[in-house]
């Protein structure tokens, strides 16, 4: 009777068995309400991330919607300004265009100048010897003897100065038999002459010359009435 007793109940081993159980199911039941907690906290957050998306989508268009309202109100500007810009624009390209043409004209102009004085660069050296050699010419016709070796020196140097000059383009001016012309003769007297026409140099007082196609002493002349 006793040895049933026993064997029905329950030993040490067997209480301390049931106690560890006891305590693992309470941990799993822990860890299952931790792991429930968990996915509750990951839900929140994936609501809020959502909710955060949302808001940024919602101010992102707000923002475009005031960009695109700028962009109208600068365009409107623009257009009311559209007449006085056209204006300073054609007004800026008048004065470049000026600008353009004076420049050119200026070059141009500088250019001539340039010529011309380097055309009758040696003007003033060539006046200042016409005196000389009209001397030259006096000096000559008071030779009755063309052959008198006096004679001969003095007209060499005359000829050597006076080829010189022409060859820094003096020219000397046609005038003994000519038609009288303003523009190359000076009508120092005039003669009525039947031999020679009316309008016509009888006779040359002193030689003229030119420096290439300019005049810079005219002939003085007699004319024929």
């Amino acid at each position: 009777m006793e040895k049933d007793k026993k064997e029905q109940s329950p030993t040490g081993e067997q209480n301390e068995q049931r106690h560890e159980d006891v305590v693992d199911m309470e941990q799993q039941v822990s860890v299952d309400g931790q792991s429930t907690q968990s996915e509750n906290d990951e839900v929140q957050k994936n609501s809020d991330a959502n909710h955060t998306e949302e808001s940024t989508a919602d101010e992102t268009l707000e923002g475009n919607f005031d960009e695109e309202t700028s962009k109208d109100e600068i365009i409107e500007l623009s257009k009311s300004e559209y007449d006085q810009l056209v204006q300073d624009k054609d007004l800026a390209e008048d004065k470049h265009l000026r600008y353009v043409a004076e420049t050119e004209n200026f070059k141009k102009r500088t250019r001539k100048e340039y010529e011309t004085l380097n055309k009758y660069k040696s003007q003033s050296v060539i006046e200042s010897l016409l005196p000389t050699l009209d001397n030259f010419e006096r000096a000559l016709s008071q030779f009755n003897d063309k052959e008198d070796s006096f004679y001969k020196g003095v007209e060499m140097t005359y000829n050597s100065l006076l080829n010189t000059l022409k060859e820094h383009g003096l020219e000397i001016i046609e005038d003994e038999g000519a038609q009288f012309d303003p523009n190359l003769h000076q009508a120092v007297m005039q003669e009525a002459n039947d031999d020679v026409e009316s309008g016509y140099i009888i006779e040359s007082m002193q030689k003229g010359y030119k420096l290439k196609d300019r005049v810079i002493r005219p002939s003085m002349v007699k004319v024929s009435e």
